[in-house]
Parts: structure tokens; sequence; C-alpha cells
């Protein structure tokens, strides 16, 4: 373990209850007091951190079919910050249990079906950057954890 000079959790642990945040709450509760992302109070945290503007404005943006541009436009990687991947990314950092939540899902599923490579076991790359991009698919791969997928069967 890392020991920080003058770290005191006790203080911590007092000042991130006191943030009035859904966001650093389920952190808090996920990877400090190690509460399941199917706890109660987690998901009670979750609801209301799916009604925050931000996260309301990200999903408004979702398109029926799962992703977030058009198929012609989404590639995996591309465009740099916009394409559903990375949309999918950015929700992992938010502590999310995406197992409850059918937009994710939805986008999770259109991700495999469109940009999955069974054969290869990747999710390659084509355009600006193309192959196996390593920290791309670490990254969306580490989001799809953290959302508690690591179970979920594929139909």
């Amino acid at each position: 373990m890392v020991k920080i000079p003058n770290f005191e959790p006790q203080k911590a642990t007092k000042y991130i209850k006191t943030q009035n945040s859904p966001y650093v709450t389920l952190l808090y509760l996920r990877d400090i007091e190690n509460r399941s992302i199917t706890n109660a109070e987690f998901l009670t945290h979750q609801n209301q951190l799916l009604a925050e503007p931000d996260v309301v404005a990200l999903f408004a943006k979702q398109l029926d079919t799962g992703g977030w541009l058009p198929r012609k436009d989404d590639q995996v990687y591309n465009p740099m910050y916009r394409s559903t991947i990375w949309q999918l990314i950015y929700l992992g950092y938010l502590g999310l249990n995406g197992t409850t939540i059918p937009q994710i899902i939805k986008a999770i599923d259109y991700s495999f079906r469109n940009f999955y490579d069974q054969e290869e076991g990747i999710f390659p790359s084509i355009s600006r950057y193309s192959g196996f991009l390593q920290c791309l698919n670490g990254m969306f791969l580490r989001a799809l954890l953290k959302m508690g997928f690591s179970r979920k069967k594929r139909s």
C-alpha cells in the first residue's frame, strides 16, 4: 500500500461524505467502502447521477440503434472522443452499474454487433488510426468490467 505523508483517512472520508455529488458518492461506495454495484444505496445514488444534466444530455444524443453516431460515421476509435466506444468509456468512469441501464446495454450490444472481431477477439480500428489499438481496447474492456459486465452472457 502506498503511504501518503500526513494523510488522515478519517478526515478524507468525512470530507468526501460532505460533498453533494452522486458521482463522488458512487465512487466512494464502490472503491472505498467496497459496496457492490448491486447494493441498494449504490443504486439510489446511481439514479441521482443518471438525473444529472450532463448524463441526461449524453443519453439524449444516443440513437435508436444504440450508438451515438450514424453507423457510416461511427468507427471504433473515430471520430476521436465521439464514437460509441468512447461514450461507453466515459460512462465506465462514472462508476455506474451498466447492467441496470437499458441505454448502456443497448450501446454495448451495438458495439459488439458492429465493431467486435470475433476471430481476433478485439475491437479493431479503421481510418485515422487503424488495427489493434491496445489502449482503446483496454479502456473499453475496463469500462465494461467496472459497469458490471464481467459475467454477462451474449445471446
